[in-house]
């Protein structure tokens, strides 16, 4: 009896073996993917650039902005021209809060010990990286100021991270205490 029971723990430990080394290797994909997209989208010379900008300027103005569609069609491209700058550096903010949880997230899985430290640096260091691959694309540049804006990002999303942790872990106790209550 108690050699099959030894099987079957065993048997089981494989299973969340298996299962954490898939999750090790998802969030390692999902990271790598993530910095691909962000490679992307800054492969795009500035008119593609500028184009996309201007496409999302338009539809949050057309969404949010009363007799939007009304203005004449010159007065709505300066319109969506006054918004283009915020939502490239938006852009920038929220490519890296979500590289800095998925980073946060990958090294945390593989067992890092400093992983805010190491999620913040290869962050920093891949933005720098990504302004610089800017200087070889038509009609970009690479600007210290995006490589800040993008480490904000980094910063925010781990911040978002940790208050979700948090947040879960404070949900997590409060339940874990009335069933203490109702036990005693």
């Amino acid at each position: 009896m108690a050699e099959a029971d030894m099987k079957g723990r065993t048997a089981d430990s494989g299973l969340q073996g298996r299962k954490a080394q898939f999750g090790k290797f998802a969030l390692t994909l999902a990271t790598l993917a993530w910095m691909a997209v962000i490679f992307g989208f800054s492969a795009d010379t500035a008119e593609e650039s500028s184009g996309l900008s201007m496409k999302i300027a338009r539809l949050l103005a057309g969404l949010f902005m009363k007799g939007f569609r009304d203005l004449p069609l010159e007065d709505q491209e300066r319109v969506a021209s006054s918004m283009q700058f915020l939502i490239r550096k938006g852009a920038h903010m929220s490519e890296y809060a979500l590289l800095g949880v998925l980073l946060v997230l990958t090294l945390t899985a593989w067992g890092f010990g400093r992983r805010i430290l190491a999620a913040l640096g290869s962050g920093v260091f891949y933005a720098a990286l990504d302004e610089f691959h800017q200087t070889f694309v038509p009609g970009r540049s690479g600007q210290v100021r995006d490589v800040l804006i993008d480490s904000l990002g980094l910063c925010l999303g781990i911040l978002f991270l940790h208050l979700v942790l948090a947040l879960v872990r404070c949900l997590k106790g409060k339940g874990a205490g009335k069933e203490n209550r109702q036990t005693e």
